[in-house]
């Protein structure tokens, strides 16, 4: 994991925990873009879907 990739889930991190939804899913979306191997950043998205109640793209 490059340094760069883990500052931006932390980043993503604290937006999901102060509510930030849409801010959360797009650090996702470019971590996911730039490694689409990291999973932490997936497993993310996946709980902002969850949490937004879209159901069919949290699966």
């Amino acid at each position: 994991m490059k340094t760069d990739t883990a500052d931006w889930l932390k980043q993503a991190m604290v937006a999901f925990e102060s509510g930030q939804l849409e801010h959360t899913a797009k650090l996702c979306s470019e971590i996911i873009d730039k490694e689409p191997d990291f999973h932490p950043a997936w497993q993310l998205a996946g709980a902002v879907a969850l949490t937004a109640e879209d159901f069919e793209l949290a699966m």
